[in-house]
């Protein structure tokens, strides 16, 4: 096995509304410790469908 087989998935945490990135510190932590790269993105919370668009593009 080559080691781009042994890389864990990027895992993206997207948060929702009366929250921030930072609310993601404690998974954040768990998920690094595990070996898991990690992206807490930072939600603008401008409504459903520009968040939805901010996301996307954020994954593009």
């Amino acid at each position: 096995m080559t080691s781009s087989q042994h890389r864990k998935p990027t895992v993206v945490l997207f948060h929702g509304a009366f929250a921030d990135s930072t609310s993601w510190n404690g998974v954040v932590k768990k998920l690094k410790r595990d070996g898991y790269p990690v992206i807490a993105a930072a939600n603008p919370l401008r409504g459903l469908s520009r968040d939805a668009a901010y996301l996307r593009e954020f994954l593009a």
